[in-house]
């Protein structure tokens, strides 16, 4: 190979260093020690946040965002999407509205939730119609939190463009944003 001549060496090249004893003591013989390995880093321990318990079927004021975590956009819901709080103005509410079956009766009523992103349907079943109602108004906006649950929007009962619906459950949580006047 001398035929091909001597190779210049560039920078200046190091020869490896053994790893202290300690570490070699440590080491497991036959065993890849994780530290240092391929660039992998240390683990250090990060301080779990802690949970708030929100009280259910709450329609007390809140002062801002900072309560309710990450805001989800309208646009953004889905069947697969857990524990999201949307924040939006309610544009049509409409009267209750009661059905007879043979098998079964009730009530219900709509309404339609708006942000920057879309357009969302909301409808409250029996108790939750009940409870519901009377605290959702034309015009103001609410921070709505999961459990509710989102269905594929049953497009018959519905105008708006979105392919989900929502439907209020038990323990959905709604609050009241308060206007920053």
């Amino acid at each position: 190979m001398s035929e091909l001549g001597e190779h210049e060496k560039l920078g200046n090249p190091k020869g490896l260093e053994a790893a202290p004893e300690q570490e070699q003591q440590n080491a497991q013989p036959g065993s890849i020690s994780g530290d240092g390995f391929y660039g992998a880093k240390p683990q250090q321990q990060q301080p779990q946040p802690q949970r708030q318990n929100l009280p259910s079927r709450t329609n007390v004021p809140a002062d801002s965002s900072a309560n309710h975590g990450n805001i989800y956009p309208i646009e953004a819901l889905s069947p697969y999407s857990h524990k999201w709080t949307i924040k939006a103005r309610v544009t049509y509410k409409s009267p209750i509205k009661t059905w007879h079956k043979q098998s079964s009766e009730g009530k219900l009523f709509s309404v339609n939730l708006l942000d920057e992103s879309g357009e969302i349907k909301m409808t409250g079943f029996n108790a939750e119609c009940d409870a519901w109602y009377n605290v959702l108004q034309e015009g103001s906006v609410y921070y709505i939190s999961s459990p509710c649950k989102v269905n594929m929007a049953k497009k018959q009962f519905s105008n708006l463009n979105n392919d989900y619906e929502l439907a209020l459950e038990r323990d959905t949580v709604i609050e009241a944003v308060r206007c920053p006047c």
